[in-house]
């Protein structure tokens, strides 16, 4: 799948089921996220996000945001609650144009359309934290890590990545259905399922997204397994690592898999 793929993709949904694309819920296909509740699981999801944050002591400026695949801007919202400014990136066009329908923050939100495999139209060192969730899963791998080596790049010197990637198929009875399924028939099925788009999964184990992140200007302050609904296809897994030269006492914070 190439970049063009994605946004092909990723703009058939966003014209057909947008908030149904971006949290899937099969009890929400066809149109039928409320807005409100859509838009309340966001604030959910960085409320927990800056708490735990908080939690694990991380000292980090509150300047700027970037939500990465921001879809109709359901965690960039929440995050202006937080920071001075807050910017929301996507692919898809017709997501764009959702969320700065829903942009209730003014000018200190700003929504951008980028069709990159990279995020060139941000300078290094504009952000103090950078934050994206389920949406890595979608692209290949290459691309995957293509990414998040450009979240570290536009990060400040101390800021935050936090982004999740999926180390596996989730141990449910869609995640086994789909790791058993031949991939012309998963991709037939998907097709069908997604308004003539493909909804790609995709997985990197976590020992490689170290290995990868040992290579970068960061330290991983913390590797952790997510929650997976009873739908869920993929596990999850998130990291958040803290950019800035790496230190001989730097220790890594890692639960069970």
């Amino acid at each position: 799948m190439t970049i063009t793929d994605l946004e092909q993709n990723w703009e058939s949904l966003g014209q057909a089921d947008p908030l149904w694309a971006i949290l899937y819920d099969p009890a929400r296909k066809g149109n039928r996220w409320e807005p409100r509740e859509f838009f309340g699981t966001g604030q959910e999801v960085i409320d927990e996000l800056m708490t735990h944050i908080d939690e694990l002591a991380v000292d980090f400026d509150r300047g700027r945001a970037l939500d990465f695949g921001c879809g109709a801007g359901r965690l960039t919202q929440p995050l202006a609650e937080h920071f001075d400014r807050t910017d929301g990136v996507d692919i898809a066009a017709s997501m764009i144009a959702l969320a700065q329908s829903y942009n209730r923050a003014g000018d200190r939100c700003q929504y951008h359309h980028n069709t990159e495999p990279d995020l060139s139209l941000f300078a290094d060192e504009s952000f103090d934290l950078v934050f994206t969730e389920i949406v890595l899963q979608h692209m290949p791998p290459v691309l995957m890590l293509a990414y998040v080596a450009e979240f570290i790049r536009v990060l400040r010197p101390g800021g935050i990545a936090c982004f999740d990637i999926p180390p596996g198929y989730a141990r449910t009875l869609r995640g086994t259905l789909t790791r058993l399924a031949p991939a012309p028939a998963l991709r037939w099925y998907r097709e069908r399922k997604h308004h003539d788009s493909v909804m790609e999964l995709h997985c990197i184990g976590e020992r490689q997204v170290l290995e990868f992140l040992a290579s970068q200007p960061v330290r991983v302050i913390e590797s952790r397994k997510l929650p997976d609904p009873d739908y869920a296809v993929t596990a999850r897994r998130q990291y958040i690592v803290q950019r800035g030269e790496l230190r001989h006492d730097d220790t890594q914070r890692r639960d069970g898999a």
